[in-house]
């Protein structure tokens, strides 16, 4: 082997350090990005979860503000329904009434009807 053929070799293997160096650094740099770009996603993460929650929550407010308003109307539309009824009891008590005071009338004799 010829000193020409060591340096030429010599000189192919600078070029592969220096691709391979080259390749190190390019992996380093892609490393360093990826482990920005996780950091970034774990708190985006923690981020959500905490909004989950808080819906959630808001959530599981609602649906109880919900129930408590449908047993409200409920109840509303049971008063309402009762005092219907009781209306209409009291227009047919009072119908009974004038009816038997108009029955009394017309027994009376007509001097004391004035």
């Amino acid at each position: 082997m010829s000193y020409e053929d060591v340096q030429h070799r010599r000189e192919n293997d600078r070029e592969k350090i220096n691709q391979w160096q080259h390749a190190i650094d390019d992996a380093q740099s892609e490393l360093e990005m990826l482990r920005a770009r996780w950091r970034q996603l774990t708190d985006e993460e923690k981020r959500l979860n905490g909004d989950n929650a808080r819906i959630w929550e808001e959530l599981q407010k609602a649906r109880n503000d919900l129930d408590e308003e449908t047993l409200g109307r409920i109840d509303f539309q049971n008063q309402v329904q009762t005092l219907m009824e009781e209306l209409e009891f009291l227009r047919r008590v009072h119908e009974q009434e004038v009816k038997e005071l108009q029955a009394l009338l017309a027994q009376a004799p007509a001097d004391t009807r004035e």
